[in-house]
């Protein structure tokens, strides 16, 4: 059992990864493209970014392996969309 679920760990950190890198890449030659956007990524306080990172990345890297996850991950990417969207009023953008 315990090492199922060393190997279930492992395979969630490598699709983690792997996504986090697919994320990166994209959202680097987006605000490479476009500077307004980068600007305001760059006006968002840590806190938004840290709940794209560590909440809405990893559902969706864990539903490619339980597909249940896709709700919850989804419902995250929505509300974190949502506080974004606030987060850039509140900083004037």
């Amino acid at each position: 059992m315990n090492l199922q679920l060393n190997s279930d760990i492992l395979l969630f950190a490598i699709v983690y990864l792997l996504v986090a890198l697919a994320v990166a890449g994209m959202s680097w030659r987006e605000f490479k493209r476009s500077p307004d956007k980068a600007a305001r990524y760059r006006a968002l306080p840590i806190r938004y970014k840290a709940l794209c990172w560590l909440v809405v990345l990893p559902l969706f890297a864990g539903s490619l392996l339980v597909w249940w996850l896709l709700v919850p991950a989804l419902a995250s990417r929505y509300f974190a969309e949502v506080l974004c969207i606030g987060g850039y009023r509140k900083v004037g953008l």
